[in-house]
This record gives structure tokens, C-alpha cells and sequence, in this order.
């Protein structure tokens, strides 16, 4: 049971920080933004990563937090890949949508947010395994 808590504590220790990387790359994203060439896509861009130390640190109920932090992590997908979209289309070097997609999805701030969803399932699996085990009396 001590190595379950301690696993929990690390997994937990682990999404925050990631949940932290995650908000600073939206905070550092607002610094070097052009928001005049698509404002809309860029406003949501920065604030949609810093809301992810909000989540972690309001939302204690385990199925809203992982259902809070998959939206999240999807429409920061889709926010990333619109706007490498228009980068490489005025470019010239896109290649297929879903190439763009994948790519896009194996930066480090887009995995680290889908990193965080997946360690918040595991913080459940073994919150729940643990609330399962019978007590001794």
C-alpha cells in the first residue's frame, strides 16, 4: 500500500509539473504572437494552454479534471494545427491534413498536454485500486 501512495504521489508530482510547462508555453506563446494576422486563432493559442495549472489546481474530482484536460488538450490540437496550417499553406510546404495533424501533435507542448490526460487516468486507476483493498480492523 506505501508503494501505491508513492507511486500516486509521483504520478501526481509528474502532471503537475507538466501541467505548469503546459501554462508557460501558452504564457510565452503571448509574448511572441502576431495577433494581428488571425486573432482569434491566436488569443486561443496562449489561453488555452494556461488554463491547464487551473484545472490541476481547482478541479479535485477525478472525472472532471480528466474530462476538463482532454478537451483541453484536443482543442489545443486543433488551435496548433489551424494555425501551422496557415503557416505552411503561405509557405508552400504542407503536405497532407493529416500530416500537418501528427505533426503538430508531437510537440512538446501538444504531447505534454495529452501527457497529462493519460497520467490523470493513471492517478485514478491507482486512486480507485487503492479505495478497493479491504481493511484490516
Amino acid at each position: 500500500m506505501q508503494i501505491r501512495e508513492n507511486v500516486l504521489l509521483v504520478v501526481k508530482t509528474v502532471s503537475g509539473i507538466l501541467c505548469m510547462y503546459v501554462t508557460m508555453c501558452g504564457v510565452n506563446a503571448a509574448f511572441g504572437m502576431d495577433f494581428r494576422a488571425d486573432t482569434l486563432l491566436a488569443m486561443l493559442y496562449c489561453l488555452i494552454p494556461a488554463g491547464s495549472i487551473f484545472i490541476f489546481a481547482l478541479v479535485k474530482r477525478p472525472w472532471p479534471e480528466i474530462g476538463l484536460h482532454f478537451l483541453l488538450a484536443v482543442f489545443y490540437l486543433m488551435v496548433h494545427t489551424a494555425l501551422d496550417w496557415r503557416t505552411c499553406a503561405e509557405l508552400g510546404y504542407c503536405g497532407t491534413v493529416g500530416a500537418t495533424v501528427m505533426d503538430t501533435a508531437l510537440t512538446r507542448s501538444n504531447g505534454s498536454t495529452f501527457a497529462v490526460v493519460l497520467l490523470s487516468i493513471a492517478a485514478l486507476m491507482l486512486g480507485e485500486s487503492r479505495i478497493k483493498e479491504p481493511t484490516h480492523g
